[in-house]
């Protein structure tokens, strides 16, 4: 076995690992987005409030719809491993963008108990 073969099969386990523990952060990130919009729905505008829940509803089912893919396909190639770790990362990415931006758009400046 070569290099780039040892490469390869560690990417591809660690994929396998990534997109079988997958299920339950999409689940509980999805339920913690609502029960804090739901929280902060008086204190700001509902706009703001909706819209960013909708971005991270969107966000969450965009990961499961590629976490169903990824368990429906085969990954044996080193090319196929390397856009599923991407999609994973770029679906991470935009999931702690949305959650960082919560930060910004859900607490009031001038409220510390919010």
């Amino acid at each position: 076995m070569n290099n780039m073969d040892k490469k390869t099969a560690i990417q591809l386990e660690q994929l396998r690992q990534l997109y079988s523990g997958n299920s339950v952060p999409l689940v509980s990130s999805a339920a913690l987005a609502g029960i804090l919009a739901f929280m902060q729905r008086n204190v700001i505008s509902s706009t703001v409030v909706v819209s960013w829940f909708a971005l991270i509803a969107l966000i969450m089912f965009s990961r499961a719809i590629i976490n169903f893919a990824y368990h429906r396909s085969s990954t044996d190639t080193e090319a196929k491993t390397h856009v599923w770790l991407l999609r994973f990362r770029l679906g991470i990415l935009t999931a702690g963008l949305a959650w960082g931006a919560s930060g910004f758009l859900l607490f009031p400046a001038n409220d510390p108990q919010n």
